[in-house]
């Protein structure tokens, strides 16, 4: 196999395999991977067999903190070698080593691994995670995310029901228009500084990537009073709807308004035939630490769970 370095004349080409790949989606697009080109080098790569044909795209960044250290991809919530079907087995082992190899002589240390969580997998592969088993890759970090397996939903708390028969009572009408961005991240914004944290975009960086990918990116708000209460900023993908940003007034407390857009959402998801609903990640501190009752919060609405992995490679072994 041949690998070489992702170069921008290469655009085209690499969202082309993507489309047509297994577990690839807009998350892994140079079109999005390139609203932040500028913050980040890139050092993806491409693998191919040895008659040209595209086998694989890894798309990989240098880590901002140690220019020594690569991160499949610090832009996106996952990466990791994204494949039709080809790199199987023995070819995902040797395409992996082929890889740590390279990095090795390009003068990087390790490589952060996040591959792509089970329940985005249509199917589910998972051969590059034994590949990182067998070259000594270490589990550096794990997610806690709370998801909805839409045919088969966990009980309902009962303070969800009491919530949601609240709402019903003071919301009747879903808002999905963009154009109340500028309100919603107000409000959530408002919500982040409470626990001295910002949104990982800017309002500038998602009314850019909105613009991009107005199938996969979504707001849906609720009013009172023609005030804006809440809202859940969605990222759509093939088989998962997942919370990306999820924002409530003061007001919005008090009337439940996010059990109302939750309501919406779930029912939503499951008539589009999605396998999932995910509300996102509860954990902390790289994941050492479980916010309890967020977590709490996420699962009273019907949730499992899954888990989101973070490996470390050490390229000199």
């Amino acid at each position: 196999m041949q690998y070489d370095f992702y170069s921008e004349k290469e655009c085209s080409k690499w969202d082309q395999f993507l489309s047509d790949s297994f577990d690839g989606n807009f998350l892994h697009s140079r079109k999005f991977l390139s609203y932040h080109r500028d913050r980040f080098k890139d050092r993806s790569i491409i693998i191919s067999s040895e008659k040209g044909d595209l086998l694989g795209i890894l798309p990989l960044a240098e880590d901002l903190k140690d220019s020594e250290v690569l991160i499949s991809h610090p832009g996106s919530t996952y990466g990791g070698i994204i494949h039709s079907g080809n790199l199987r087995g023995e070819l995902m082992i040797e395409a992996l080593n082929d890889i740590k190899s390279l990095l090795y002589r390009s003068g990087y240390k390790s490589m952060i691994y996040k591959p792509i969580p089970e329940i985005y997998k249509n199917p589910g592969i998972s051969d590059d995670i034994y590949a990182l088993w067998l070259l000594g890759a270490s589990c550096e970090r794990v997610d806690l995310t709370s998801c909805i397996k839409l045919e088969n939903r966990l009980k309902i708390s009962s303070q969800r029901v009491r919530s949601l028969k609240k709402s019903n009572k003071i919301y009747h009408s879903i808002n999905k228009d963009f154009e109340k961005i500028d309100q919603f991240w107000e409000i959530l914004t408002e919500n982040l500084q409470k626990f001295n944290i910002s949104p990982v975009h800017s309002l500038f960086e998602i009314k850019e990537l909105a613009s991009k990918f107005s199938t996969e990116i979504s707001l849906i708000t609720t009013e009172k009073n023609h005030s804006l209460t809440a809202g859940v900023l969605l990222f759509n993908f093939e088989n998962v709807d997942h919370a990306q940003y999820i924002a409530s007034s003061s007001e919005g407390h008090e009337t439940s308004a996010l059990d109302f857009i939750f309501d919406y959402c779930i029912k939503e998801a499951t008539s589009n035939n999605k396998d999932y609903f995910n509300f996102g990640i509860s954990t902390e501190e790289n994941g050492r630490v479980l916010n309890q009752g967020l977590y709490s919060y996420k699962n009273g609405y019907g949730s499992g769970s899954a888990l989101h992995y973070f490996y470390k490679l050490d390229l000199c072994d």
